[in-house]
């Protein structure tokens, strides 16, 4: 999905996640694989870098703590310069509007170009991932329900899937209709 890996979302998922309680690299990179992956991806080579691009900036600090027999470990926290900016951040993505660029639109441009046949074959399994990642959407969502999530919470995945049920009608149609073109044209 379009978004996800832009340096303002990790920017502000980071920040949003030491303004709640200041954490370790480690404590962001777990919470981010428990509870945000399914719709806030970041890798930890990327997670590191942002996090030390945002110290640089000064929107986290960060302390070196020692916890008896474990390794070292820093625990970063939002200053009031990160807190303004990531207030800043939320505003941005709330308001601003971006068309979703989907690669498929520029391969849709030049089908006539393509091997209809092997183009078919790719949309069924475009459309099979879609649903794939459709269901594991609901599952999430029903995760959340269960668990007691606040409403803005299960709305991500809600947002989510009212968009992938749209995609999942438009390739489908769009299947059927090549289908019957290649079908005519035989």
């Amino acid at each position: 999905m379009a978004g996800y890996s832009t340096t303002m979302t990790k920017e502000t998922l980071i920040l949003g996640l030491l303004k709640k309680k200041p954490m370790s690299g480690y404590d962001v990179k777990q919470l981010i694989e428990e509870e945000l992956t399914n719709f806030a991806p970041i890798s930890s080579g990327s997670l590191y870098h942002t996090l030390k691009a945002l110290e640089k900036r000064g929107f986290v600090t960060n302390t070196v703590v020692k916890d008896g027999p474990h390794p070292e470990k820093r625990i970063y926290q939002i200053t009031p310069k990160g807190a303004e900016t990531f207030d800043k951040l939320i505003s941005q993505n709330v308001t601003n509007f971006e068309r979703p660029l989907l690669s498929l639109d520029v391969s849709l441009y030049f089908l006539d170009e393509a091997n209809n046949t092997k183009f078919l074959d790719h949309m069924r399994k475009l459309l099979s991932k879609l649903k794939a990642y459709h269901k594991r959407a609901e599952k999430f969502r029903d995760t959340l329900s269960k668990k007691g999530a606040p409403y803005n919470i299960k709305s991500i995945p809600e947002h989510y899937l009212a968009h992938s049920r749209a995609e999942i009608a438009f390739l489908e149609e769009f299947i059927r209709n090549m289908e019957s073109e290649v079908e005519a044209a035989s």
